[in-house]
């Protein structure tokens, strides 16, 4: 951990962020019916478990440090990788559960409005990884429903828009 904090201190961190995201990958060709070769990508390794562990050991630390995008590529491919572990699983979702707090909170003109744009690709992810994140999903849709029957239009246009998005997906 202390060479982690190294290389997030040095800048490096984000550069293996970018590296994974990447070159993990297991490319395979297949060749349908159509007589079209088809690639398809498939995240693989165990380097992104390790990344996902160490971000999030270290999240107060290192949030501000690591490019969010970055971030939350590495958790999304991770949620699509075959054979999850339960730990980075976990890491993987808190990472996300924070992300999402952090749209929440902001509340910028118009929040209420960009459900599709800000919140459902994060939503996606721990959706994706709902073993790992079963009870935060709970607790998640029962805030939605106390927005649902708040008198503030603005929350409620933010719960129905992604309530309605959840169920399109």
């Amino acid at each position: 951990e202390a060479y982690f904090c190294k290389l997030v201190e040095e800048g490096y961190i984000e550069e293996i962020i970018r590296v994974t995201n990447l070159y993990a990958f297991e490319a395979k060709v297949t060749n349908k019916q159509t007589n079209k070769a088809l690639l398809s990508v498939t995240p693989i390794g165990k380097a992104r478990e390790s990344l996902l562990v160490l971000l999030n050991d270290n999240w107060e630390d290192i949030k501000q440090k690591v490019d969010k995008f970055c971030v939350i590529r590495l958790c999304e491919d991770y949620a699509k990788q075959k054979n999850r572990s339960e730990i980075a699983s976990i890491a993987a979702c808190k990472i996300i559960e924070n992300y999402i707090e952090e749209v929440e909170n902001a509340r910028e003109d118009g929040w209420y409005y960009q459900t599709d744009k800000t919140m459902m690709p994060l939503l996606q992810i721990v959706y994706m990884m709902a073993d790992a994140s079963t009870e935060w999903i709970k607790r998640f849709l029962v805030k939605l429903q106390i927005y649902c029957d708040s008198n503030d239009a603005k929350e409620q246009r933010f719960a129905y828009e992604l309530i309605e998005e959840t169920l399109k997906n």
